[in-house]
Order: C-alpha cells, then structure tokens, then sequence
C-alpha cells in the first residue's frame, strides 16, 4: 500500500459525518491550551501604555461612578481620571478585575482565555457555514497560533479586541443559524440582536458587524436559505438602528 493511498483512506475517513464531527469539536477544545501554549512567554509581561489608564479608571472610582461613566459622557476636570475611549463593556471588565490587582498575569491570562475561545468560535462558525470540517479546523487552529496580530492578546487593555470578536462570531452563528430554521425562531433574533450589542459596547470598530450580518444573509446559497426577503429584512433593522444610533453617538 502506497503513502497516497494510505493518506487517501485517512482524509475518506475524516469526511464521514461522526468522524468529521469528533474532529471539529476535538480541535476546538484544544484552541484554548494552544492559545496558553503560544503565549505562555507573555504571562509575565507588565502592562503598558493604555493599561495604566483603564486600570487608574477602575481603582480609583466608586463602584457605580465607575459604570454611570462608562455609559456616558460626562464632563471632565483638568487631570481626571478618564478612559481614552466609548468601550463600556470593558471599562467594567477591569472594574471587576479589581480582585486582580496591579498583578499583570491574571490579565494576560483572560486576554489569552479569550483568545482561545474566538478560535473555537471560528473552527464551529466556518464548519457551519461550508459544511467542511477541514476547513473549519485549519481556520480555527491558525487563527489560535499564528501571532499575526499577538498585540491583541499580548497588550492588557486590548481585551476590548478579544470580547469584540467573540461577541462578533456568536452573533454570526446565531443568525446563521437562525436564517437556516425553518420554523420562526424569534430567539435567535433576540440572541443575535443581545451579540451585536455587546460587540459595540466592547470596541468602536465592531460596527462593522452591522454590514456583516446582511452580508452573511446574502452570501447563503438559496437552497439553504428559510427565511424569506421580508423576514431577513425585519430581523436586520433593530441591527442597523443599532449601528446608526452608535455612530452618531461616536
């Protein structure tokens, strides 16, 4: 028996619905202790630029100021302690991070948490979407080890990135799952509508997510489609009023 044949025989085996699937929930289990072994070396890091400003926020606030100010805009004193962006979400990420203290490692330690979680999404995401458990796989493994953007996992107050992409890929995942139900399905709505809004309260640039949701919508071959143009249309508008409402507010 040739190394071909044999290899052929493996990836036939790989393709059989149980196996497929035992694979793809296996590699995404494993996107977390690959996340903690690629950058394991970045535990130790201290924090820097940014950092000391959200965790300044967070110290030196009463509890609820800390949250009345995350949600607002209030106005600012000469040399107030204030954070650099509209992130409510994780303005109160590191007020509750206040158990960690100016402890660096449990901060890099959620960031590299996180990290690992968005490329489990993205293995589940991808194998749903092309129905192929080799590329949901490949995606979900080098996006969680390959360091092409490590600042994001590396740098403390980046956290906003990590929770941005994990609120991204959940709202795509529910509502793909939601335009391929056949029954009405109110819930996925509601779910994806709760995602898209986290994903804006956690960075500015996850706006985008408003023009990936009808993307996602149009991309889907018909015959998966079960949802007709009407209902696609009025699952997208409280998304779009959303992204509206966050960039005149910006």
């Amino acid at each position: 028996m040739t190394r071909a044949t044999t290899l052929g025989r493996i990836v036939h085996q790989l393709r059989q619905p149980g196996v497929s699937t035992v694979v793809v929930y296996a590699a995404a289990l494993a996107c977390v202790p690959l996340a903690f072994a690629v950058y394991w070396p970045t535990l130790g890091d201290y924090f820097l630029r940014d950092d000391f400003n959200v965790l300044r926020v967070a110290r030196n606030r009463p509890f609820w100021e800390v949250i009345y100010r995350a949600f607002t805009y209030p106005e600012f004193e000469p040399f107030d302690e204030v954070t650099l962006a509209w992130r409510p979400l994780t303005d109160i990420y590191f007020l509750g991070a206040r158990m960690f203290g100016l402890h660096p490692e449990p901060y890099h330690a959620v960031n590299i948490l996180l990290h690992g979680l968005v490329g489990t999404l993205t293995i589940v995401f991808v194998w749903r979407l092309t129905a192929s458990a080799a590329s949901g796989v490949a995606a979900g493994l080098l996006f969680t080890v390959t360091p092409t953007y490590d600042f994001a996992v590396t740098w403390v107050s980046q956290v906003s990135e990590m929770f941005g992409a994990l609120m991204i890929l959940s709202a795509l995942l529910v509502y793909l799952r939601y335009l391929r139900a056949g029954s009405p399905r109110a819930l996925y709505v509601i779910a994806t509508l709760i995602f898209t809004m986290l994903a804006l309260l956690s960075k500015q640039s996850n706006v985008i997510l408003v023009v990936l949701l009808p993307a996602l919508a149009l991309a889907l071959p018909a015959e998966q489609m079960r949802r007709s143009r009407p209902e696609i249309v009025r699952s997208l508008v409280p998304v779009a009023v959303m992204g509206v409402i966050f960039a005149l507010a910006m």
